[in-house]
């Protein structure tokens, strides 16, 4: 009765060697398993990737819970009363196509013990979400070589994409007020959707800016081939933007 809520029931730890991970990186380490107070029987041992998020609508802010993954990493044991088992290896590997940690975005690597008849032992950890290689150099390319910064609330995730939103330091400083950038890392390659808007002056700025006549929404894929060094896609997304820009009223 005891352990049906909780009281009682096995122990479980999952030990990482380090907490920070690149998507795409596998993670590897091990769940220590310490029975409670009576023999039980272990249907499964899970794993599950858990995103959190908060993000600001209408003046609101709204709350995101996410299930990213789940996995079995092993079935069908016994934990004894007061034993303890052979550590239970863990590997993992992240999506590449997941939201990146911020802020407001958080990970947590939930594992548990599925015990008939009783309450789930779980343990949670949080762990910090890097962007994946190919992530990483797009955007070294816009925040380093093209010198745009992260607003405050930049890297939100409204539970369909992740949006970061930039100010521009030195690359068309004065013409743009700001640059909004979604990521998709693709098999192929990575998708960008920019959202360039110019920077209003004046009534018919003002106008232009409530009629969003001073934006443009452009949708651009990086292939794999053209990923290869931060200079080199920020040169391309330089010429893009400049295009684009020019076509805003």
């Amino acid at each position: 009765m005891l352990s049906s809520i909780g009281i009682g029931s096995a122990r479980v730890d999952l030990v990482l060697a380090k907490s920070r991970f690149a998507a795409g990186e596998k993670i590897t380490g091990e769940l220590r398993v310490e029975g409670g107070m009576l023999d039980q029987k272990v249907e499964r041992v899970y794993l599950k990737l858990l995103l959190t998020s908060r993000y600001k609508k209408d003046n609101h802010v709204q709350q995101v819970a996410r299930e990213f993954d789940h996995e079995t990493i092993a079935t069908g044991f016994a934990v004894e009363a007061g034993g303890k088992l052979q550590p239970i290896p863990v590997s993992y590997t992240l999506p590449e196509d997941i939201p990146v940690s911020t802020s407001s975005t958080k990970y947590y690597l939930v594992t548990g013990l599925d015990v008939a008849m009783a309450v789930d032992p779980k343990d949670s950890d949080l762990i910090e979400v890097l962007p994946g290689r190919r992530q990483a150099i797009v955007m070294q390319a816009i925040e380093k070589e093209l010198g745009f910064r992260r607003k405050p609330r930049s890297g939100e995730f409204n539970g369909r994409v992740q949006e970061f939103e930039y100010y521009p330091t030195s690359f068309m400083r004065g013409k743009l007020d700001e640059l909004e950038v979604v990521y998709l890392p693709q098999q192929d390659g990575i998708r960008l959707y920019l959202q360039i808007d110019k920077k209003s002056r004046g009534l018919i700025g003002m106008l232009a800016s409530d009629w969003d006549l001073d934006e443009r929404h452009v949708s651009v894929h990086l292939p794999n081939g053209q990923i290869t060094a931060p200079s080199e896609v920020a040169s391309r997304l330089a010429g893009l933007i400049e295009r684009e820009y020019g076509k805003i009223f």
